[in-house]
């Protein structure tokens, strides 16, 4: 982890879906380049959504917020590294630094913190993710 630079937030659960051989989502055309953004999580585990609650994240759980919503232009998507409101949660970058994606990849928050009482739409539960 310490020598990842700047990674995007979807590119956090990609990554681990790869080590683990689960196919990468892909986005509604079809072009690789673009597989495994926010919108590719939406289209592939929509039905799967839950609405978010904090009281309910659990270890590999991912907390997701829809891109293109008025607080979240950019949508974004990490998953919890344990269970409660006091778990550290993996994502790619502080959402004051979308523009440069920096500091990249990060557990310097708790899910609490990260969704800073609204931040987080839905829930996708570890089962659905990871199998």
């Amino acid at each position: 982890m310490d020598n990842i630079r700047r990674i995007f937030c979807a590119d956090v659960i990609s990554l681990q879906l790869r080590r683990l051989g689960k196919p990468v989502p892909k986005n509604r055309f079809g072009d690789e380049n673009y597989d495994g953004g926010t919108r590719a999580f939406r289209l592939r585990y929509g039905r799967q959504m839950k609405p978010f609650k904090l009281s309910e994240c659990r270890e590999g759980d991912v907390a997701f917020v829809d891109f293109q919503t008025p607080w979240a232009p950019e949508g974004h998507i990490g998953f919890c590294l344990g269970n409660g409101p006091n778990a550290k949660y993996l994502q790619s970058h502080l959402a004051t630094s979308c523009v440069t994606g920096e500091p990249g990849l990060n557990n310097d928050f708790t899910i609490a913190q990260s969704h800073d009482g609204g931040y987080y739409t839905h829930r996708i539960s570890r089962e659905a993710i990871w199998g």
